[in-house]
């Protein structure tokens, strides 16, 4: 199952952008987030399914670093894949940094904060946390309106993934990978 959800994510990825099958960060990324995704697979998915937690996660660290483990942002505040606050991420191997992320995004802030839009939280705008925080630079822009337009990439993405037939390691017919039976 990881090696197929690997697969899923660079096709989320390549479905945006073909070039990214051979982008350098990307094999670490992927492995990352399948971990995590996996290992969360006894919880509930934030959004509609696992596989959309998955795609939001790929689609976070492509907008946020461009697929770099070691990017830094927001001043040197932020750093890695999906630019987590220098506190939660120094010095942590990718796969913990995305199992933060997930985290975060479940329990720490996420449902409980923003119901509406778990993925707001994850901009920290202006050193906080929180939903309709205003994003410097993008005027009329809140963090929920910009977690919504990831999370509909993001879905956006999934679907051609899905129904794409390029394999990029995995020939069989492309279903959701963690179904409710899986992870009782």
């Amino acid at each position: 199952m990881h090696a197929q959800l690997v697969a899923l994510i660079f096709r989320v990825w390549v479905a945006f952008n073909p070039t990214l099958a051979n982008y350098q960060g990307g094999p670490e990324i992927a492995d990352a987030i399948a971990t995590a995704v996996i290992e969360d697979g006894k919880n509930a998915p934030v959004y509609g399914s696992h596989d959309e937690d998955a795609a939001l996660m790929a689609w976070w660290a492509l907008k946020e670093s461009w697929l770099r483990r070691n990017a830094q942002g927001d001043g040197g505040r932020s750093i890695g894949p999906w630019q987590l606050r220098l506190v939660l991420a120094y010095h942590k191997p990718v796969v913990d940094q995305a199992r933060t992320w997930l985290r975060l995004l479940h329990l720490g802030k996420g449902k409980t904060m923003c119901p509406e839009a778990p993925a707001a939280v994850m901009w920290g705008a202006g050193g906080g946390f929180g939903c309709r925080l205003a994003i410097p630079g993008r005027p009329g822009w809140d963090t929920t309106m910009a977690a919504e337009d990831r999370i509909e990439h993001a879905r956006k993405y999934l679907q051609m993934a899905l129904a794409s037939e390029s394999d990029v390691g995995v020939a069989e017919p492309q279903k959701p990978l963690l179904v409710d039976s899986q992870r009782e």
